[in-house]
């Protein structure tokens, strides 16, 4: 009788001590993913000032239509507009739109300089 106390208390230590590795062993897992995920966010924030100075530079030449479309869009959103001026300010912003898709179809061969893809070879 003793020794199967003795046993069946073995067991159990042994069955508790397996389930707290493997739970042991998870939890450090999980704690490594997220460390990887830090690790890939913290270079996407580090690249993100080479594409705006990239796209700064493409858009040097057609700044004020940027500025003039992001000026429209902030009035449209204006919550002060009556529906006529609202309607006035919508028919330029479209307009300027359009004007930036002719800006981009006549400049069909940009392409990705080495600051923008910050690779060493082209």
């Amino acid at each position: 009788m003793n020794y199967t106390l003795l046993a069946i208390v073995i067991i159990l230590i042994s069955v508790i001590f397996i389930i707290y590795n493997g739970l042991i062993a998870k939890k450090n897992k999980v704690e490594y993913a997220f460390s990887s995920i830090d690790v890939m966010l913290k270079k996407r924030y580090d690249l993100i000032p080479n594409l705006v100075k990239t796209v700064k530079q493409y858009a040097k030449h057609e700044e004020k239509l940027l500025t003039d479309i992001v000026q429209l869009r902030n009035e449209t959103m204006g919550n002060n507009l009556s529906d006529k001026e609202r309607f006035a300010t919508e028919g330029k912003l479209s307009g300027m739109l359009n004007r930036m898709k002719i800006v981009v179809e006549n400049y069909p061969d940009l392409k990705p300089t080495k600051t923008f893809c910050n690779c060493k070879e082209l």
